[in-house]
């Protein structure tokens, strides 16, 4: 959501799928507002990274 410059509740969460690539390289798939949103603003992909240790989990989303 901060990635499209909305806050949060602009869209479902579910609307945003983590994936992975073969090569195993996470991707984002949208559907619904979240995909009607990136679309309206020009996004035609994204760049994800994630990390996690035993307490934390970080992830930073850049719309292309």
């Amino acid at each position: 959501m901060k990635a499209l410059g909305v806050g949060l509740g602009a869209f479902a969460f579910h609307d945003v799928e983590v994936v992975n690539a073969p090569s195993g390289k996470p991707g984002l798939v949208l559907r619904g507002k979240a995909a009607a949103l990136a679309e309206s603003q020009g996004v035609r992909g994204w760049q994800l990274s994630l990390t996690h240790t035993d307490r934390t989990a970080h992830a930073v989303a850049v719309a292309l």
